[in-house]
């Protein structure tokens, strides 16, 4: 009786040592998101964590904390470098390389079918942002686009297609140098505002209106604080898909692949998408959302696009370095 017993109580402690052994070799990925649960992005990126959990056989649970949940922008890039959170979907913050507001410039594109070329894979941005975001220890994926920006604004402005006019409009800007520098450039007052305060701050007037969103996003989130929304093409707004780099290496080629092809993906659908959901959100705007919308062709833009580059573009490569700004002119093919 003693032998059995201690025969079962071997097997019994193998048995457990097996089951913990198997759970941790389960890895549990946080993605981060910034989207909200009715967002176009927010069920792409559900559908890339579907796709790595079913190809992975449950080797890799993703799970997808939505609306900054994890933390701003900000703080998520910052826990992706340290790597306490693996996963993420996310505007691109500066605090840590000027450089990276490569990604803001306005007016560098201004066209649905152009950004799908310049944000793909293997292109000029792409490569540029896989080498200054790997020496901080993230791994690029790819990049998501929420569609063309413009101005959401409770107030409207004097002169919304002549930069040279003081709009009398205290604008909302994030926390970056380049965003208030772009706004100025247009005429604007700028007045920076977290994310997290800012619906608060139009509806209190603390800002007549933000930079910063299309427009799905003024629909969704902001649609009760503003009243007019104007479509300027002023940037394409574009989200970084990222990776701790010290999850990335834990992975192995075959993991990285399912990753590299869900992450793709969501990219090819995302730009070949764009244009219709700024299309469709608009129109929301307008028969859903109370706000008065105004819309303009290239060739009403095409001046401002002109006046920016040609006055606000020098101030920005200072900021962000003449050199990697050069580089981008010349792969955009303007001098």
């Amino acid at each position: 009786m003693g032998k059995k017993f201690l025969k079962v109580i071997s097997l019994t402690i193998m048995v457990t040592l097996f089951a913990i052994s198997l759970a941790s070799a389960k890895m549990t990925v946080k993605f981060s998101a910034m989207t909200p649960p009715d967002h176009p992005e927010t069920l792409r990126i559900q559908n890339i964590a579907k796709y790595i959990n079913d190809k992975t056989n449950g080797e890799i649970n993703v799970r997808v904390f939505l609306s900054n949940q994890l933390g701003d922008y900000v703080t998520v890039y910052d826990e992706l470098i340290r790597g306490s959170i693996e996963m993420a979907c996310i505007s691109v913050p500066s605090h840590l390389d000027p450089k990276l507001q490569i990604l803001y410039v306005p007016f560098m594109t201004t066209d649905y079918k152009q950004n799908i070329d310049f944000y793909a894979k293997g292109n000029w941005l792409f490569t540029k942002f896989e080498q200054i975001n790997n020496v901080k220890g993230i791994k690029v994926l790819g990049f998501d686009t929420d569609g063309l920006g413009g101005l959401g604004l409770a107030k409207q402005p004097a002169k919304v297609l002549d930069p040279t006019a003081k709009q009398n409009i205290l604008i909302r800007v994030p926390g970056m140098e380049i965003a208030k520098t772009i706004m100025e450039g247009m005429g604007y007052n700028t007045v920076s505002v977290p994310w997290a305060d800012l619906y608060s701050a139009l509806q209190t007037g603390v800002a007549d209106g933000w930079y910063g969103g299309t427009p799905t996003i003024n629909y969704l989130a902001f649609r009760d604080a503003i009243k007019y929304y104007y479509q300027l093409n002023i940037y394409n707004e574009a989200h970084l898909y990222a990776m701790s780099n010290k999850f990335w290496n834990k992975l192995t080629d075959e993991q990285k692949k399912i990753f590299e092809v869900a992450v793709a993906a969501a990219q090819k659908e995302a730009f070949e998408t764009c244009e219709a959901a700024d299309a469709e959100y608009l129109k929301k705007m307008t028969d859903e959302g109370g706000v008065q919308v105004f819309t303009y062709t290239a060739e009403d833009l095409a001046p401002m696009a002109d006046y920016i580059r040609k006055n606000t573009w020098p101030k920005l490569a200072k900021m962000i370095g003449e050199d990697l700004f050069e580089e981008l002119k010349e792969n955009l093919g303007i001098k």
